[in-house]
C-alpha cells in the first residue's frame, strides 16, 4: 500500500494542531451531547421575532431569550437587578450575543448578570476556590470555538407548514370534509380558515394534530441531520 495517503494524513494532523482549531472542532462534534426532542420541538413551535431560540451544540441545551433582554445587553444596560426568573434568560442572551461579538467588552468574557458576582469582581464573602473555579470555567468557555457552537432555531417556514395542511387534505378520502379543507386553503388567510374549518369536525381535527406532529418531527429530524445533531427522544411527549 502506498504511504503517500498516510503521509498526507499525518501532515494534515500536524498542520491542524499548529493552526489550533480543526481537530478541536472535530473533537467537539464527536463528543457533542444529544439534544432533547421536546426542547427542540418547543423551540420550533414558539420561536418568533420577539423570542429567540439557539442550540448550544457544546452542551446540548436549547437557549431562549426575549428581544428586550437582548436589546438591554447590546446597549450595555445594568442587568444586576433582574428578577430571578430572568437571570437565566439574560445569561443565555449573553452567551449567544458575545459569541458573535455583539456585546460591549465587559459582557463578552464572563457572566455579569448572574445576580451574584463576576470573575473580575467577586462579591464579598465568596471564597478564593469559588473564584478560581469560575475563572477556569470562563477561560474554558472563551477557548471554545464560537462560530459553529450556537445554531439558530426558527419556526418552520410558512410554505412548509402550508404543505403539511395541503398534504393532509389531499390524503383524506373524497368527502365534504376534504372539499371544505381544500377550499379553505385556496382562499385568503389559509392557516386561519383551515383551523377554523377543522373545528367543525372533531375526529378529523384530532387526526390533523397527529399528522402535523409526525410531519413536524420529520422536519426537525432532517434539520438535525443537516446540523450534525443527535436527538434524544426519551423525553418526547406522547
Amino acid at each position: 500500500m502506498s504511504v503517500c495517503p498516510v503521509l498526507r494524513t499525518l501532515s494534515w494532523i500536524f498542520a491542524s494542531c499548529r493552526i489550533g482549531f480543526p481537530l478541536y472542532d472535530l473533537k467537539v462534534s464527536m463528543s457533542s451531547p444529544k439534544v432533547s426532542y421536546s426542547d427542540l420541538e418547543d423551540a420550533f413551535l414558539f420561536a418568533s421575532e420577539e423570542r429567540y431560540y439557539w442550540l448550544d451544540k457544546h452542551t446540548g441545551r436549547v437557549l431562549s431569550y426575549g428581544w428586550e433582554v437582548a436589546r438591554a445587553l447590546e446597549e450595555g444596560e445594568d442587568l444586576s437587578d433582574l428578577p430571578d426568573w430572568q437571570r437565566e434568560e439574560a445569561e443565555a442572551a449573553r452567551q449567544v450575543l458575545s459569541a458573535f461579538g455583539e456585546l460591549p467588552e465587559e459582557y463578552s468574557q464572563c457572566s455579569v448578570v448572574s445576580g451574584q458576582w463576576s470573575v473580575a469582581d467577586p462579591s464579598p464573602g465568596s471564597d478564593e476556590s469559588t473564584s478560581e473555579a469560575s475563572a477556569e470555567e470562563c477561560e474554558r468557555n472563551n477557548r471554545t470555538p464560537k462560530s459553529n457552537r450556537y445554531v439558530p432555531i426558527e419556526q418552520i417556514p410558512s410554505n412548509e407548514a402550508f404543505q403539511f395542511m395541503s398534504d393532509f387534505a389531499d390524503e383524506l378520502a373524497e368527502s365534504p370534509i376534504r372539499d371544505v379543507l381544500q377550499r379553505a386553503l385556496r382562499g385568503k388567510r389559509p392557516f386561519h380558515r383551515f383551523k377554523a374549518s377543522l373545528s367543525n369536525f372533531p375526529k378529523e381535527r384530532e387526526r390533523w394534530f397527529q399528522f402535523e406532529s409526525l410531519h413536524r418531527r420529520d422536519y426537525i429530524q432532517e434539520w438535525a441531520r443537516d446540523e450534525g445533531i443527535e436527538i434524544d427522544f426519551s423525553g418526547e411527549r406522547g
